[in-house]
């Protein structure tokens, strides 16, 4: 698939993003990222904030939590994939 590479410094409508979500190896396949994610939604949601943005080079693990490919975008470390979660709340 060709992918236009959107340059996130020159898009800040692309906010707020959600940064760091990392579970640690011995604790995956037990929910707690979905966890993680869940409750942010729902914050951001209750504060007005209803479209959120993440930035990952994975593929398959927030798509189960209701994340959507949103695009492909340069980071500071190159490629990597863009998902939105507009369900906040």
């Amino acid at each position: 698939m060709d992918y236009e590479i959107v340059l996130l410094r020159r898009r800040p409508d692309l906010a707020p993003n959600v940064c760091a979500v990392y579970t640690d190896e011995p604790y995956r396949g037990r929910g707690i990222a979905g966890a993680l994610l869940k409750t942010v939604c729902e914050d951001m949601g209750a504060m007005g904030i209803d479209t959120l943005y993440l930035v990952t080079d994975h593929t398959g693990l927030y798509e189960r939590y209701g994340w959507e490919f949103y695009c492909m975008v340069q980071g500071d470390d190159g490629p990597a994939r863009m998902y939105v979660n507009h369900k906040n709340g």
